[in-house]
């Protein structure tokens, strides 16, 4: 007779829990109690013998009763929702189910190809003009259009950006004050958007513990691995580390000396190299310490054997001099000892640190290691070898001389001596570097005096004996030091008539220890300015560029240590996992690893990369190599239902590697994935799924959206610039002939990277493109050879120049290399003279303004909120961090004084914001700031405003703003351009601009060398050098080199197809000759 009040008792239960709380409330009721329960679920509401309804609806809308009864008198309630739910319970109806939709092979299409398709509608960011765009959901689809028409602004600076902003929106309140608040991107409606990730082509920053194997994260399961699997050796004599337990050992012992005698006796090494007294000293601490334990005996070897000393008579040094062990016990070998044996052991070994000794009477001692330690040398490591052992990023696994780096500053002695024909401390040393460092080469100074000191001792003098006379053994101990051995140096001191004089005994450690040293210990700008001469960075010496410990590199796994396999390429990494053969219990343990090295690795792989080690630094990495990287791990992490937004994919890659990435691209869109590319690749394009092409034109003249559809539909576009060069109704200009370069630059013999004795010619007074699939060498061949040999910097290989070569000038992929405030106006040097047009202005000349006030560089103009950028930097933590632009100045970089100032109606902060096509129009009447925007807009950088941070420029912009910076000097003769992958974000429609001005820089008399894998660009080259046939290790060879018709039919070049179907699609050359062409190119610099 209780009256019980459930408030909802069925939250948070499984439907068996909530059968069993049905049984139990049904229990009361029959016990004769009354039982009313607030409840949703309709299990419990069909099982009821009453329901009350309250409703309809809830809040204001509600607050009425509905209905009550039973369960099955609700049902006939049309103004209760309950009702109608019960009735779905209490009377199931059959339904048949909907075929599945099936694919074009009738397999039942995934749930994922239901999801809605992405679309934009009204985007508005930099030059988008609300466009709308349709991104089809579980595809690859392709954003193509002239360089700055709007792609990046649409795929990364809306699509991405709004995604990443819904993400931060749905954290706590707690989490986003740490975030900062990032702005909407400019766009009416997004719907169907993904979590989204954006994988771009900027590299992996400077940290030099950061490489491609921590990048990828095959060195994190190499390090377990190697933790769960690897066999300890000792790194100085190769034995294997063997652990011996205790009992193990004592049972063996006992059956093998069975019926002997002997002592179980624990090993005590003496240190190297003591004097007789310390030695002595020594021996009584350790005597004492024994007492102390209880210990009567020690023994030594003497006579053949080992004798027993008892603690308190006097002491043998020589006998101690050939071993010394601690008497642990005397046993009686057999199986009744064994316990007692094991007890000794286990004794012995904590005195031993690890190792413990067995001696017969009268004969030899036999040492093993209750620890994996060596027997030999007592070299021992711990029982439980943890993963981060062999990370050179933690303490415990980085070797302790480079602290994990892998490298450390070594003493060029080359780059120190002066004349080898003059002594060390006589003119031997270059006269600046004598004079910056006279704290170390006056002979008067202490370091000097005791170099001089070991040299008496030895028999030769540094201040007369000239450096190129001393012989081997003297150089070293010069250069290397002469150990513990103390020389004496007096010194003498003179105050007034009284002079001291004192003797000091130093040891000499050696010049380039000392000097070594000093670098590593002082972080003084002067002094490391003075020394930066003769120190170069070289491979650590104690772990030879392993970056590891000692111990970490003892340990192996398929006879090879970790530091070994971690200089192994990706295509290496493979063949070795595949082919590792361990036992059955370790093949049980490392299956998981192994799959997921082998798998990560195959995902590099199959994106081109094959050739790079793990070893080699992130820093090093081009964009595009950076890029894939991250590519491959996140198809390593196999999401699915996210956004993948690229940007361009395929650069650096030799045509032969594309259709390898499109591979792993269709692979990442089937796992379910909506993929969008920033691409210009004509194959990529052909192979996507759907084509968003945004034109017509660059900057004001684009951001529309022209066409989007499949493949084939933008082939039939009329207007469309992209469906113009698809259908090959445009192509790069006619080439005249070929220009056969009568003198040329011989390079020979270059080693460097994987290059094999590189033979190259390169002809003057033309164009050659430097060729081959991705890591054959194309870049060690010009960047890391021939450049270093025309700057005329020390190296192996020769070069024969048959014209000399006044001037050369890199334009590479790396950044422009210059301040966070740089602009396409500073980098070309045009926004002085534009402040000079705003200081000569009537109003500038009233405040007082000079060139200085219209600077966003200095104070007096600039806005102070955001140092004149325009734009502040958001730390976003766990995400990148993020530019928003100054609510002070929104973003004009410039105080409201400054910005009174007016020139042609507009401010300072006006013209920072034109175009360079828009700049050229309002500038035509000024040659020095007309001329650089021309060239500018020439290289297919019109779009760019002539205020836009260089920070925001992909790399192949910030590659043409340096070509087009060069192209503003006066031409000259003799001038030899180095250009790596200049076509970088170039659409097919600015790769024919760009060749236009690459043709009028050799019309001008320069040479021009262009690191290449455009066919189209290899299709124009006077000459092509073909570097092959593979990557890595397999490359490294000039295969061909000659004409493009000749390279094309090489039969070892795996260029030599793509080159051939280049050429046959190409147009014919005209009949035109190289004179009237440099007449017209000396017309038009004119």
């Amino acid at each position: 007779e209780t009256f019980y009040v459930l408030d909802e008792p069925t939250t948070g239960l499984h439907f068996e829990d909530v059968r069993k709380l049905l049984d139990a409330l049904q229990s009361l009721v029959d016990r004769g109690n009354s039982v009313l329960v607030i409840e949703h679920n309709l299990e419990v509401l069909k099982c009821a013998d009453w329901i009350i309804d309250l409703g309809p609806d809830g809040g204001a809308g509600g607050g009425r009763l509905v209905a009550e009864g039973t369960p099955e008198d609700l049902v006939g309630v049309v103004e209760s929702y309950t009702g109608q739910a019960l009735g779905a319970v209490l009377e199931p109806r059959r339904r048949k189910k909907p075929a599945r939709k099936r694919g074009k092979k009738g397999r039942p299409l995934a749930s994922r190809d239901k999801a809605p398709d992405l679309r934009v509608v009204g985007a508005r960011q930099h030059n988008l003009k609300k466009v709308d765009a349709r991104f089809p959901a579980s595809s690859l689809t392709v954003v193509t259009g002239v360089s700055g028409s709007g792609k990046t602004s649409l795929a990364f600076d809306t699509l991405f950006q709004e995604g990443q902003r819904r993400f931060i929106e749905s954290l706590s309140t707690y989490a986003r004050r740490f975030l900062g608040r990032l702005d909407r991107a400019p766009v009416d409606k997004i719907e169907g958007l993904l979590p989204a990730i954006a994988i771009d082509q900027k590299t992996s920053g400077r940290n030099p513990r950061s490489t491609v194997g921590t990048s990828t994260e095959i060195l994190d399961y190499l390090r377990l691995m190697y933790a769960r699997v690897g066999q300890p050796h000792c790194p100085d004599h190769g034995e294997p580390l063997v652990r011996n337990s205790p009992s193990t050992l004592a049972a063996r012992i006992s059956k093998e000396l069975k019926g002997e005698k002997g002592h179980v006796l624990a090993p005590c090494p003496t240190p190297p190299g003591l004097e007789d007294a310390d030695l002595r000293a020594f021996l009584d601490e350790r005597i004492q310490e024994w007492k102390e334990e209880g210990f009567a005996r020690y023994a030594v070897f003497k006579e053949g054997g080992v004798c027993e000393v008892r603690l308190e008579e006097p002491i043998d040094l020589r006998a101690v001099r050939s071993g010394l062990w601690l008497v642990v016990d005397r046993v009686s070998f057999g199986a009744r000892s064994r316990s007692r044996l094991a007890e000794a052991f286990e004794l012995a070994g904590r005195w031993g640190k690890g190792l413990v000794a067995v001696a017969k009477h009268g004969g030899a001692v036999e040492t093993w290691s209750l620890e994996r330690s060596c027997t030999k040398c007592g070299f021992h490591l711990p029982l439980d070898i943890h993963p981060r052992f062999f990370s050179f990023n933690h303490h415990s696994g980085a070797c302790g001389h480079c602290q994990g780096i892998g490298t450390a500053m070594r003493l060029e002695l080359d780059a120190l001596l002066h004349d080898r024909n003059k002594p060390l401390f006589g003119g031997a040393v270059r006269p600046k570097l004598g004079a910056q460092l006279g704290w170390f080469f006056s002979p008067k100074k202490h370091i000097a005096r005791t170099a001089c000191a070991m040299a008496k001792a030895h028999r030769f003098d540094l201040t007369k004996t000239p450096v190129g006379k001393l012989t081997k053994r003297q150089l070293d101990l010069v250069l290397l030091g002469s150990g513990d051995r103390v020389y004496e140096i007096e010194f003498q001191r003179k105050r007034g008539n009284s002079q001291r004089r004192w003797v000091v005994e130093e040891p000499w450690p050696g010049l380039r220890p000392l000097l070594e040293e000093k670098w590593t210990q002082y972080e003084s700008e002067q002094l490391h300015h003075g020394m930066s001469k003769i120190m170069r960075e070289d491979a650590c010496p104690q772990c030879d560029g392993k970056r590891l410990s000692r111990g970490a590199l003892g340990v192996r796994v398929g006879g090879l240590d970790i530091g070994v396999v971690s200089r192994k390429t990706v295509t290496e990494l493979l063949a070795f996992v595949r082919a590792l053969d361990l036992g059955k219990e370790d093949r049980q343990i490392a299956r998981d690893i192994l799959i997921e090295i082998e798998g990560r690795a195959g995902f590099l792989d199959d994106m081109g990369l094959g050739y790079l080690a793990l070893d080699r630094s992130a820093s090093t990495l081009s964009g595009g190599e950076a890029q894939r990287i991250r590519l491959a791990s996140q198809i390593g992490s196999r999401l699915t239902g996210t956004l993948y937004v690229l940007d361009e994919p395929t650069v650096g890659l030799h045509p032969r590697d594309t259709d390898r990435l499109l591979d792993s691209l269709l692979g990442l869109r089937d796992l379910g994935n909506t993929v969008v590319a920033v691409e210009h690749d004509e194959s990529v394009i052909r192979r996507a799924d759907w084509v968003v092409d945004i034109g017509p034109g660059a900057g004001r003249m684009g951001g529309n959206v022209v066409h989007q559809g499949t493949p084939a539909s933008l082939t039939k576009h009329e207007t469309s610039v992209t469906a113009k060069w698809l259908r090959g109704e445009s192509q790069l200009p006619p080439i005249a002939e070929r220009r056969k370069g009568e003198t040329a630059l011989h390079l020979e013999d270059v080693h460097v990277h994987n290059l094999v004795g590189a033979t190259a010619r390169f002809p003057l007074g033309a164009m050659t493109v430097v060729t081959g699939v991705s890591g054959s060498g194309k870049s060690s061949l010009v960047i890391d050879g021939l450049l270093p040999a025309l700057r005329e910097e020390k190296g192996p290989w020769k070069l024969r120049a048959d014209e000399p070569v006044h001037d050369v000038i890199v334009v590479g992929q790396d950044g422009v290399g210059v301040t966070a405030t740089s602009t396409p106006a500073t980098y070309t040097k045009i926004y002085g003279p534009i402040r000079e047009l705003f200081s000569k202005t009537e109003a500038a000349r009233r405040l007082g303004f000079g060139p200085g006030r219209f600077s966003f560089n200095t104070a007096s103009g600039r806005c102070l909120e955001c140092d004149g950028r325009g734009e502040t930097l958001v730390e976003m933590h766990f995400l990148a961090d993020v530019w928003v632009r100054c609510e002070l100045c929104r973003g004009k970089r410039f105080d409201e004084a400054t910005l009174e100032v007016t020139w042609r109606d507009k401010t300072i902060a006006d013209v920072l914001e034109l175009e360079c096509s828009e700049a050229l129009d309002l500038f035509a009447a000024h040659k020095h700031i007309r001329g650089p925007l021309r060239t500018l807009c020439d290289v297919g950088l019109g779009y760019l405003r002539l205020g836009q941070g260089v920070h925001t420029l992909s790399g192949g912009e910030a590659q043409r703003l340096k070509l087009a910076a060069e192209l503003c000097k006066p031409a000259r003769a003799g001038r030899v351009y180095l250009l790596d992958e200049p076509t970088t974000g170039l659409h097919m429609e600015d790769v024919a601009r760009l060749m236009s001005v690459l043709a009028a820089l050799v019309d001008r008399g320069g040479t021009v060398i262009v690191i290449e894998h455009h066919m189209g660009v290899a299709r124009q080259a006077d000459w092509i050098v073909d570097l092959g046939p593979e990557a890595g290790d397999a490359g490294g060879r000039v295969v061909a080199q000659g004409t493009p018709e000749h390279v094309a039919g090489s039969k070892c070049s795996r260029t030599a197809r793509y080159l051939a179907e280049a050429l046959a699609d190409g147009p014919t050359p005209p009949a035109q000759s190289r004179r009237r062409r440099q007449a017209k190119a000396r017309k038009r610099g004119a």
